[in-house]
C-alpha cells in the first residue's frame, strides 16, 4: 500500500544516462513519461532502519511503423533490468512500472500529401 503518491507536475524525468540506453536496448521505444510515483516506507530486517522503496509509473511511446514487443509487464522487466545494470545497486528502492503504451498513428493521407507536396515546391 503505498504511503505517498506524487502526481508528476513536469519535475520527474527519465535520466538522461538512462534514456540513451533504452534508446539503444528498446530502440522500438520514442518517448517515457514519468506518470506518477509511489513511496513505501519499509523497516528492513537485517538494519532494522526505515527504508523508503519508490515506484516509478510511466507511459511509453511507440514510434511510429515499429511493432510492440511485448506487454505491460515485459516493458516493465526490460526498464528494470536496464535500470539495474546502468546503475547498479546504488539505486535497487527504485522499480519501474509502465501503465500504459501508445503507439504513433500512422500518417494520414492528408499529412502524406501536404509532406510530399509541400517539401517538394519548397525544395
Amino acid at each position: 500500500m503505498p504511503i505517498g503518491e506524487i502526481t508528476n507536475d513536469g519535475k520527474f524525468k527519465i535520466p538522461k544516462v538512462f534514456f540513451r540506453v533504452i534508446e539503444k536496448m528498446i530502440p522500438e521505444i520514442n518517448e517515457i513519461e514519468v506518470k506518477t510515483i509511489e513511496s513505501v516506507s519499509m523497516i528492513s530486517a537485517m538494519t532494522l532502519c526505515v527504508e523508503e522503496q519508490f515506484k516509478v509509473n510511466v507511459a511509453i511511446q511507440i514510434k511510429r511503423g515499429e511493432r510492440i514487443t511485448g506487454n505491460l509487464s515485459d516493458y516493465s522487466d526490460k526498464l528494470n533490468n536496464f535500470f539495474n545494470q546502468t546503475y547498479g545497486g546504488d539505486y535497487n528502492f527504485v522499480k519501474f512500472w509502465v501503465l500504459t503504451i501508445h503507439q504513433e498513428c500512422e500518417l494520414s493521407n492528408r499529412d502524406k500529401f501536404w509532406d510530399l507536396f509541400c517539401k517538394q515546391a519548397s525544395e
